[in-house]
């Protein structure tokens, strides 16, 4: 039985996450600060910890760190982490203000036969003026990079994804950094638009919402596994037959329990 036991731990350990964390598994959004106090986020069997501020030199009315993230499944099947920065306004720069902060988190697959084999971001609603940067790194578990880091820039605000593929692995570490600065409006001429004390007024550059999604190798039961699927299709069609063959056996008998003919 040794071996059919990767997929039944994984499952295992898959139901002791969601008795032991119940609010892990709940789509519930929470924000990154309290992801920072030891939050988990539970999205099918892509367990995300270990989440941690790396640096916050912010400095704007709003606070980068309570931004929401929820776990979701995209269209297409792949498990995935929501961030969004609209409800607390909480990725927004105006005039002089700065966004600038990095974190890092661990992505684990509780199913050993599905592990992580790449990871895409996407920014789904934002707006750009002065700067805007979301950079990352994926690395090996307390190792190396996986890859060099991909970004999004304000530079070029017609890219909105982005994406890298390695080889598969079980757990990797995922280091996201972003920067945000409002600016100031320009007229048509290029000229500073002021208000009426003269003074230049602020432009807003802000991100709404980003999704990221983890690809993973499809699941392909072991040999041993679909010997014992077609033994038990085999041994349930057998059994379908001994009960036809039984009832052409058996004559239908009519109400004075005369065999009908």
């Amino acid at each position: 039985m040794r071996h059919h036991v990767p997929a039944l731990r994984g499952l295992c350990l898959i139901t002791l996450l969601c008795m032991v964390f119940p609010a892990a598994a709940t789509a519930q959004p929470v924000s990154l600060d309290e992801l920072f106090g030891g939050g988990t986020l539970l999205v099918g069997d892509k367990l995300f910890s270990d989440f941690e501020l790396v640096e916050n030199r912010s400095r704007a009315a709003s606070d980068p760190l309570s931004t929401t993230v929820d776990g979701f499944v995209s269209d297409s099947g792949l498990p995935g982490l929501r961030f969004n920065g609209v409800v607390n306004d909480s990725l927004v720069a105006t005039g002089n203000e700065l966004i600038d902060f990095t974190f890092r988190f661990k992505v684990r697959s509780l199913d050993d036969l599905a592990p992580i084999k790449d990871v895409g971001l996407e920014l789904t609603r934002f707006e750009p003026h002065d700067i805007m940067d979301v950079s990352e790194f994926v690395f090996e578990e307390g190792g190396d990079p996986l890859f060099d880091s991909f970004a999004f820039a304000a530079v070029d605000p017609s890219r909105t994804s982005a994406g890298a593929e390695f080889d598969p692995r079980e757990t990797i570490e995922v280091q996201k950094s972003i920067v945000l600065g409002g600016g100031f409006q320009f007229d048509e001429n290029g000229d500073p638009v002021v208000d009426e004390e003269g003074n230049p007024v602020g432009a807003t550059s802000f991100i709404s919402e980003m999704e990221q999604t983890f690809s993973q190798v499809s699941p392909v039961p072991e040999p041993a596994t679909l010997g014992l699927l077609t033994l038990g299709a085999l041994a349930a069609l057998a059994v379908h037959r001994r009960r036809r063959s039984r009832a052409r056996a058996t004559p239908f008998l009519d109400s004075g329990g005369t065999a009908a003919r």
